[in-house]
């Protein structure tokens, strides 16, 4: 499979990005020897990207990162990336496909983008890979859209992306938002 994202240097596209803060996603732990990360929003092409590097706690088989694990990260940056465009999301299904081992301890890439929104569901793709490009795992998912309504009821942790996703309705870029939000 080809590398969807077109990403001839995952260097420069990480450099034109805006950096998401820690506590946005309050799923990855940062345990630095489960998962060390950093998250990247790629305005002009919608992507979510993450640097990564899975430490000895992140291990299924024998040095290698657990599949489950590997989940749970497409799972993070490909909703992620839905909720960075403006559409709060909850997964309803995602197809991984473990094509090599994920070695521990080595610095690791995954994109995530939006491929296709209709009235309540978004379709996802997602992608890990090495900086050479060479693909690990692939995914795609389809997410079901969250009501602004039931944002704004819920919890204030969760109300506050119901703020996120009107100013993202309203054109503001997350670089704009994330620099409000300080």
């Amino acid at each position: 499979m080809k590398n969807l994202f077109n990403l001839t240097s995952i260097s420069d596209r990480i450099a034109e990005a805006t950096h998401i803060p820690d506590a946005i996603s309050r799923f990855m732990s940062h345990s630095t020897d489960l998962i060390d990360s950093k998250l990247y929003f790629h305005e002009a092409t919608g992507q979510l990207l993450m640097e990564m590097r899975m430490g000895d706690n992140a291990e299924g088989p024998p040095e290698h990162v657990h599949g489950g694990f590997t989940s749970a990260i497409l799972d993070e940056v490909m909703g992620g990336a839905a909720w960075c465009n403006g559409y709060p999301v909850l997964a309803a299904n995602i197809n991984v496909s473990l094509r090599k081992s994920i070695p521990l301890n080595q610095t690791f890439y995954c994109a995530g983008k939006t491929q296709r929104i209709d009235t309540r569901r978004i379709y996802t793709a997602g992608q890990i890979f090495d900086a050479s490009g060479k693909i690990y795992t692939t995914a795609t998912a389809v997410f079901i859209r969250i009501p602004e309504a039931i944002l704004l009821e819920s919890h204030q942790r969760f109300a506050r992306f119901a703020t996120f996703n009107t100013m993202r309705k309203n054109g503001h870029t997350v670089s704009e938002i994330l620099a409000g939000v300080k």
